[in-house]
């Protein structure tokens, strides 16, 4: 873990102030575990009245200073190498709450195989963070582009009401759901939100 924190630090850290700018004082969001999804935290100083549910510790080391955030962690049993509660009783307690943004994170993405990560349950934590979100926003750095975990994200039942698009403009266009389906949600997140930070391509983007 201390070794991926340390990875394209300066990258993770611009993608992760863009995510907390779509925060708002009194949210309800959900944090999934992950460096770069962690660092979301960090900039939700200013913020009021946040809600944030989290399977992550690395998102409670964070926010536990910070009053103007309430915390509730999932439960569930602790898989050391993501630093993450996973496993039925996380699932459970995901599923008691309805959130307007969901962040999370993952392990690779390929146009072929969309979005999969390296074990399971994290893949379950994944779908039901989405399944109860308005919006699933997946925040990650260039590096996880072209790379393939060995299992595929699960997808949620629960249908979406939008998906959104970053224009350069800085405009939103809105995309039905139904246009959308399975992994053409993944394809579209190469081409969402870029920035450049010392010539390296950092990117965000949407499940």
């Amino acid at each position: 873990m201390l070794t991926r924190q340390a990875s394209r630090a300066a990258e993770k850290d611009v993608i992760a102030q863009a995510a907390a700018e779509l925060v708002r004082d009194g949210d309800r969001i959900m944090i999934e575990a992950g460096t770069t999804t962690a660092g979301i935290v960090r900039h939700l100083g200013r913020r009021r009245g946040v809600q944030i549910v989290t399977n992550s510790t690395l998102v409670f080391a964070h926010a536990r200073h910070n009053a103007g955030i309430t915390v509730i962690m999932t439960g569930g049993t602790f898989h050391r190498p993501s630093e993450s509660l996973v496993g039925p009783v996380a699932l459970r307690a995901i599923r008691d709450f309805n959130v307007r943004l969901a962040f999370v994170g993952t392990d690779g993405f390929t146009p072929q195989r969309g979005l999969t990560t390296q074990f399971a349950e994290g893949a379950e934590v994944i779908a039901a963070m989405s399944g109860q979100a308005d919006e699933a926003w997946l925040v990650t750095d260039a590096s996880k582009f072209g790379r393939s975990g060995v299992r595929a994200r699960a997808r949620s039942g629960r249908p979406r009401r939008h998906h959104h698009r970053h224009h350069a403009s800085g405009r939103r266009r809105r995309v039905p759901a139904e246009r959308v389906p399975g992994r053409a949600a993944a394809r579209l997140a190469a081409r969402v939100r870029s920035a450049t930070l010392d010539g390296a391509s950092t990117t965000s983007a949407i499940v």
